[in-house]
């Protein structure tokens, strides 16, 4: 898997900005995009965690965080930018500048 999307029904979109921010500041995660969902939510796109006890613990945490636990399957499908959701764009609201240089 390349990437881990994180996301919360239930948070405020400064709530969940808050999770993205400890999990690239604290965890170490790699933060690559945000995407917002033209609904309530953003989508936080971080690359996979390599070790596999970071993602064991991630499925411990985020969800009494109150982030979907469901993203953490492979197949899951996520909001993507451009698209249109309920007569609004979904859009892309950052982009590492690691990732825009590629």
């Amino acid at each position: 898997r390349r990437f881990l999307v994180v996301e919360s029904d239930t948070l405020t979109k400064d709530q969940v900005g808050a999770i993205f921010k400890w999990l690239r500041d604290r965890v170490g995660l790699d933060l690559v995009a945000i995407v917002d969902t033209a609904g309530k939510s953003l989508h936080g796109w971080f690359r996979y965690p390599e070790q596999q006890h970071v993602v064991d613990d991630l499925k411990l945490v985020l969800p009494a965080l109150q982030c979907d636990p469901k993203l953490f399957t492979p197949s899951q499908p996520v909001r993507l930018p451009g698209a249109m959701r309920e007569g609004k764009f979904q859009r892309l609201v950052y982009l590492s500048e690691e990732v825009a240089c590629e």
